[in-house]
């Protein structure tokens, strides 16, 4: 997940120096990529969710997920999603406004 946050948000450098050029303040930028993030790991919770509804059943032993489990996973997902996204928020937030010139 960090490798594809992290080449992303290299896709975007034009865009982001172009924001901070109009005076885009860093925290929007964090943002921009937390949320980027985060949406990332709800598409890849809920695959993994209905994924597991589907094939759970075919298992030779009885597969028990109680929403204990479904909970920590989200939690989970979401520290995941902070730690990978840490390198290309790095990347955004040193990214320079006068790079969009060149």
């Amino acid at each position: 997940m960090a490798l594809i946050l992290y080449t992303l948000t290299l896709e975007k450098i034009h865009d982001i120096a172009l924001l901070k050029l109009m005076g885009a303040k860093n925290s929007m930028i964090l943002g921009l990529v937390l949320q980027e993030s985060f949406f990332l790991g709800a598409i890849a919770y809920g695959i993994a969710y209905f994924l597991g509804d589907l094939v759970f059943p075919f298992f030779p032993r009885r597969v028990i997920v109680t929403n204990d489990m479904l909970i920590w996973l989200a939690l989970a997902v979401v520290a995941l999603c902070i730690a990978g996204s840490s390198l290309g928020i790095w990347k955004a937030i040193r990214v320079e406004p006068n790079e969009v010139l060149a």
